[in-house]
């Protein structure tokens, strides 16, 4: 139609988009946090290792 109003994105649209880039910012959140206590964890580990070998 010729003068028919321009038409924008409906407002669910726009909350939908809001879900998901939040949805997809909490895991990568998510994963950073758990790849830094799984290197935290590795390093406690070694770290006892080292501790244990050393002689007293």
């Amino acid at each position: 139609m010729k003068n028919s109003p321009i038409h924008r994105p409906r407002r669910t649209e726009a909350v939908r988009q809001l879900m998901l880039w939040g949805l997809v910012g909490s895991a990568v959140v998510w994963g950073v946090l758990e790849f830094f206590a799984l290197q935290r964890a590795r390093y406690h580990g070694w770290r006892n290792r080292q501790q244990a070998a050393l002689p007293r």
